[in-house]
This record gives structure tokens, C-alpha cells and sequence, in this order.
């Protein structure tokens, strides 16, 4: 299966922000994840549990007011994760993951 959500905002006043980090508010590469894990619940129906984060790169900050796209490629139990925008790569990793009906 593959996903991909189109213009997400990442609104600033998103908790996260708050102390992550004074001056300089960067979305925490937990939030990344977890944005992923919600975006394949609501797509595949299912309640989704973290089980292994195989591989994960964070190379560029996502900032607040930020707009970003997601595509997932889910294989299995795996999860191929990507997050960009226009012209950046913000993360992308590898998530091993159980399903059970919602």
C-alpha cells in the first residue's frame, strides 16, 4: 500500500514548539514519527503500534508554519516513511509496526 497526504501544516502553535527550542522551535523528530503512525491509522483504518524504528535521518528542520508532505509505502509490517517539501527532505526512515482493528 502507499500513501501520500499533500500539505500538512505544521501550525505554530503546535505544543511541541514550546521548549523544543527556545528561540529556535524545531518539530522533534517524536513528532515526525508520530505524525507518520497517525497518518497510517487514519489511512489504513487500524490501530497502529510502534514496534521498531529500523532507520531514521532527519536532515533538515521543519519549522512552525511549515507545510510538508508525507508519502508511506507500507509492505508487511514495514513502513517506508518520507517527509518533504517543495525542495527539502525534512526525514525518511524505516518503522516496523503491528496493526490491530480499530
Amino acid at each position: 500500500m502507499d500513501y501520500t497526504v499533500e500539505d500538512i501544516l505544521i501550525p505554530a502553535h503546535h505544543p511541541c514548539f514550546e521548549g523544543h527550542f527556545p528561540g529556535h522551535p524545531v518539530f522533534p523528530a517524536v513528532a515526525q514519527i508520530d505524525l507518520v503512525l497517525d497518518i497510517l491509522q487514519q489511512r489504513t483504518n487500524q490501530s497502529v503500534t510502534l514496534v521498531a524504528i529500523h532507520k531514521a535521518k532527519f536532515p533538515a528542520p521543519i519549522g512552525p508554519d511549515c507545510v510538508v508532505q508525507v508519502s508511506l509505502k507500507v509492505e508487511d509490517v514495514t513502513v517506508f516513511w518520507q517527509i518533504f517539501g517543495k525542495d527539502k527532505t525534512y526525514s525518511m526512515g524505516t518503522l516496523g509496526v503491528s496493526f490491530d482493528p480499530a
